[in-house]
């Protein structure tokens, strides 16, 4: 379980980062964040495309920050 607050969330609004599913990898930007039921998701767009999706999973996050 992630134990992010909000303001550490925030940093994360607005960075490209590599996002996973199965055997699929693209660069996603972040548009938002939030916390609900415990568990954290996040808004994300592709660079190259269109749509938008919330996702829990398979995105490589900075450890440190930007």
């Amino acid at each position: 379980m992630s134990t992010h607050t909000l303001g550490d969330l925030s940093r994360y609004i607005g960075l490209e980062v590599p996002w996973s599913t199965g055997n699929l990898e693209v660069t996603v930007r972040i548009l938002d964040c939030k916390r609900c039921y415990g568990r954290t998701t996040y808004l994300i767009t592709p660079i190259k495309g269109s749509k938008s999706a919330w996702v829990r999973e398979g995105l490589a996050l900075p450890t440190e920050g930007r």
